[in-house]
């Protein structure tokens, strides 16, 4: 019979604490049909983003990468939507793009991400801290304090 220490949680219930955690969605992005004919959609939980781009009735493409690969995060404005690009730490190549996002949200989705990128290198741990709380304070941290930007 193993030896089970009750203080310290077995790895199975780690796993399946880590995996409920992920599947709360923090933000979320969608681009706007008609202007896009197959909009991408850009989910951010706390320790990865995805971003799910469909291009033909059930043909769609979905890329994952952690919050600790992200460099930076740019959103390019125009009169009525955004696009937002997401660079790789390492090589400063775009590791993905979404296009024809409503402002407000492509915004929100930069202000979320660069919060859990300040958090993550604050040494912050928002795993056992609830989706609602996360969101909040890491858009409030993320925000862009120029007026003019927005």
């Amino acid at each position: 019979m193993p030896n089970r220490n009750p203080t310290k949680p077995r790895e199975e219930d780690k796993l399946q604490e880590l995996a409920r955690e992920n599947q709360e969605i923090l933000v979320r992005a969608t681009g706007v049909f008609p202007f896009d004919f197959f909009p991408s959609t850009v989910l951010v939980t706390k320790s990865k983003v995805d971003i799910q781009q469909s291009f033909l009735t059930y043909t769609s493409s979905s890329t994952s990468f952690l919050i600790s690969d992200i460099a930076r995060i740019e959103v390019t404005s125009g009169f009525l939507f955004s696009t937002l690009l997401v660079r790789a730490k390492m090589s400063d190549k775009i590791l993905a793009k979404a296009s024809y996002l409503p402002k407000g949200q492509a915004n929100e989705v930069q202000s979320v991400i660069q919060g859990l990128m300040i958090a993550e290198n604050e040494n912050v741990n928002v795993s056992r801290v609830d989706a609602q709380s996360v969101r909040d304070a890491t858009e409030d941290i993320g925000e862009s304090r120029d007026d003019s930007l927005q």
